[in-house]
């Protein structure tokens, strides 16, 4: 590396290149003065006068309900420091001046909400008739004229009535033709003049008498009328035709100009920059708000069934609202003949409180030869802010499989059941016992799943037989390859809540490739409880055996089974065939569904013998 010369290092740090200066307190920065801060040339920086405005369009000749509120709100977004508009504010067209006070009251309520100043241009809707003509001179603070004049920081501003001009109110025009040429004349060092009014003056004696009194260096004009937007240079000068902001029909042809919007304008030395801004389009800082699917995903796990064995009874949903906004639940069962008594429970939508709870209650009879379980669909909504969301979930009945654990006086574990002929297996060997693409599972010999459960005076022993045409051993995601899946839920009925939680474990043992060494993963992550399970694994032509001794201790620490006692436990068989994996990859459940993870209702109810 080369040496770098000193005085080339001083330089750099006092031209302010490296970093960023760091300012005196208390010192004000202007505009220009970032550049160095930041250590970077802004191309055009903003004078230190700078400012900005916002030019509002036609409400009427068919006003929309609620959009030039909406507009309202958006231009305050945009914190300008005045706004304009190009006429047309009321619908106007009465000779009756009550009604025409009535239209500016309503007006003036929806305006009043603006942020900066507002300042007024007479449309033919405001002014066509005499009575809508006075009403609106003198509701306006210009000494009872409806054109006017004022500067802010070396520009100056001009707001004329075209509709005198257009409708030859000889008066009217008269006077306001003399005062312009008197206004213009005094404002002539302005550094840019900004002319608003309604209706479109581009050609003929009008127009000519307009452009040769204006710079079109210096000058830039808004108008509306048409509710469409445009723009060209006329004879040289910026000439916008504003789309409306409140009418009604807007938004439906952008390409041509025909929809909601106002003018944003930038202002640095005396240069225009104008914006064109469609209503809708100034997002709020919630627009994507964080705040409503924080409490649609806190709804999401709200719903809890308890269980049923397969000889039936009562099952019982609880709702636990957790958020703070009442949410909306419907419920709809569906259900094969005979669950129901009656038939499936009709659908039913509660209302459940900030912080409430709900609870209903249905009796099942499950058939005898078994079959899917019922599925209770949860659509739930809520409302925050100004904003609504929800979701949708789908819970299948839990109904828990019985079997015995039968105590043992001892155990090789080797992958082979030759231990095991005095304990009757629990099967797992019909389609309706597949979850995760159950129409890729073939038959029974493409996946079934037989578990026998002994015990004795310090360990729980499973044995999982599965038989499987086509053994899987090779993807390195342990969710698709050939494997089984435990879970258990040790907590006593008076603090099982049907959630994954507290001493509930669940373990993934994939079935090894050739000289693979076995491995268990568990869930949550512990490498004691690992160590302390041991594990056997035998591969046949049609399946494979596991076998698993797993100590009391690593149930849960205070876990000692009696006879009598029960145990809740869940058992899968994941079984990928040739395809697509995710779409090839099958799951045959012993007891309830594939939700394990998250739901701990339906877990086979294992007691002690």
């Amino acid at each position: 590396m080369r040496a770098t010369h000193p005085w080339i290092v001083a330089l750099v740090l006092a031209t302010g290149l490296i970093g960023c200066r760091q300012q005196p307190a208390g010192v004000l920065s202007a505009p220009a003065d970032l550049s160095g801060i930041a250590g970077w040339k802004g191309a055009d920086v903003n004078a230190p006068d700078a400012f900005r405005f916002v030019v509002m369009s036609d409400r009427t000749g068919g006003h929309e309900p609620g959009a030039w509120a909406r507009a309202v709100e958006q231009v305050n977004r945009l914190k300008p420091d005045f706004v304009m508009c190009v006429g047309d504010l009321i619908e106007g067209y009465t000779p009756d001046a009550d009604i025409a006070r009535a239209q500016w009251e309503e007006f003036d309520a929806l305006t009043a909400r603006l942020d900066a100043p507002f300042f007024h241009t007479a449309g033919n809707h405001d002014v066509e008739h005499g009575a809508t003509r006075q009403v609106y001179a003198a509701r306006t603070a210009h000494g009872g004229r409806t054109y006017y004049s004022f500067d802010f920081r070396r520009c100056h501003f001009v707001v004329l009535d075209s509709t005198a001009i257009i409708n030859a109110v000889q008066e009217v025009a008269d006077a306001q033709w003399a005062w312009l040429d008197r206004d213009l004349a005094a404002a002539r060092g302005a550094r840019h003049t900004f002319l608003f009014f309604h209706h479109p003056i581009m050609a003929g004696p009008d127009w000519d008498r307009l452009r040769k009194r204006l710079d079109p260096d210096r000058a830039t004009l808004f108008t509306g009328h048409r509710h469409k937007l445009s723009y060209d240079r006329e004879d040289g000068i910026p000439y916008y035709i504003l789309g409306p902001t409140g009418t009604g029909g807007g938004n439906v042809a952008r390409e041509i100009g025909g929809f909601r919007m106002f003018a944003h304008v930038a202002v640095s030395a005396g240069t225009p920059t104008v914006a064109l801004v469609p209503v809708g389009e100034v997002l709020p800082p919630n627009f994507i708000s964080r705040a409503l699917p924080k409490r649609i995903r806190a709804m999401q796990d709200t719903v809890r069934l308890s269980a049923v064995t397969r000889a039936g009874g009562t099952v019982t949903m609880d709702i636990a609202n957790t958020t703070d906004v009442a949410g909306t639940y419907t419920l709809t069962w569906t259900a094969a003949q005979g669950w129901f008594p009656d038939g499936p429970p009709l659908a039913e939508t509660l209302t459940v409180g900030a912080g409430g709870s709900a609870r209903r209650s249905w009796r099942v009879s499950p058939p005898a030869a078994g079959g899917p379980a019922p599925t209770l669909k949860v659509d739930y909504r809520l409302a925050y802010e100004d904003k609504t969301g929800g979701g949708s979930r789908t819970l299948s009945l839990p109904v828990a499989t019985e079997m015995s654990a039968t105590r043992l006086s001892k155990i090789i574990l080797d992958g082979k059941l030759d231990d095991w002929s005095a304990v009757k297996p629990l099967a797992a060997d019909a389609k309706w016992q597949v979850r995760d693409n159950p129409d890729a599972w073939t038959g029974p010999a493409d996946c079934t799943l037989a578990v026998r459960a002994g015990y004795d005076n310090d360990a729980l022993y499973l044995a999982v037989d599965v038989t499987d045409d086509l053994l899987v051993a090779d993807d390195k995601d342990t969710w698709y390859r050939d494997g089984i899946e435990v879970f258990w839920d040790p907590r006593g009925d008076g603090d099982r809540d049907g959630a994954f939680a507290g001493t509930c474990r669940q373990l993934m043992i994939p079935v090894p490739a050739e000289g693979e060494p076995l491995r268990v993963n568990a869930r949550p992550a512990d490498e004691a409880m690992v160590a302390a399970i041991r594990t056997a694994c035998h591969k046949r032509r049609d399946g494979y055996t596991f076998e698993l001794a797993i100590p009391y201790k690593a149930i849960a620490k205070d876990f000692r089974p009696a006879a009598g006692s029960t145990l809740r436990l869940e058992i899968f068989a994941n079984d990928r065939d040739a395809g697509e994996k995710k779409k090839a990859t099958t799951c045959t459940v012993l007891s309830a569904d594939s939700d394990a993870g998250k739901n701990t209702a339906g877990y086979a109810i294992v007691t002690f013998k």
